[in-house]
């Protein structure tokens, strides 16, 4: 009887340590942790960041929430992004006007917190490797920021690629496309810049299915 109870209240134990160990997405998510030191913010939100090989911070699987942060060579926080190790991440986030919440936020929402000014959508790739599910981006900038924030949404949308295409190098035959999509993504990489035009974003709009829910968020100093 006695080992039971030893047994019961180390169990309990533990499950207390680890709620009290739990990580505090909700503070650290915010502008406010760009430009901070990697290792107090890490400290202080119980994140369990450790530096990878490749650079930058991230924490284990055995985390709700994937976070990755980038810093600079003085450990300064440049970047965060988080996205779902499992479905019981949970977490609110506010930047760039605009709140998030990964288990009920959808594009249409984000899009009607924002001006169209202040957006951009940027594919992750032009000639997709078959079989290969890349994300792509939306991006909102705005002048009175001294960051960006930044969604993943489902990618390759087709009919964006070939608008855009048309549009800067006039129309062009399927057997062409391959070659016309590698050309695209050559002039948008040197330009992005061309990203801001009103009848791109209009049609990234008009063919993104808007009633997704983002993969990812991520803030970053521009």
């Amino acid at each position: 009887m006695n080992k039971q109870i030893l047994c019961l209240s180390l169990m309990l134990g533990l499950t207390l340590s680890t709620a009290a160990m739990a990580a505090d997405y909700n503070s650290f998510l915010s502008p406010n942790s760009l430009g901070k030191d990697v290792k107090t913010v890490n400290s202080q939100y119980k994140l369990g960041l450790k530096k990878q090989e490749g650079g930058g911070y991230s924490n284990s699987d055995a985390y709700d929430c994937s976070v990755n942060v980038e810093a600079n060579s003085r450990n300064l926080i440049t970047r965060i992004r988080v996205l779902p190790n499992n479905q019981k991440c949970n977490y609110k986030a506010t930047s760039s006007g605009v709140s998030f919440n990964p288990k009920s936020t959808k594009t249409v929402d984000i899009l009607n917190r924002t001006k169209i000014d202040d957006i951009t959508f940027i594919p992750g790739c032009f000639n997709c490797p078959s079989r290969i599910e890349l994300s792509d981006s939306l991006v909102i900038n705005r002048p009175q920021d001294k960051y960006y924030t930044e969604f993943e949404i489902q990618g390759y949308n087709r009919n964006y690629h070939d608008f855009m295409a048309k549009k800067l190098f006039g129309s062009f035959s399927q057997d062409d496309y391959y070659l016309m999509m590698d050309k695209l993504e050559e002039k948008m990489g040197n330009s992005p810049s061309s990203y801001d035009r009103k009848d791109f974003k209009l049609k990234a709009i008009q063919t993104y299915d808007l009633q997704q829910q983002p993969w990812s968020y991520a803030i970053g100093l521009k």
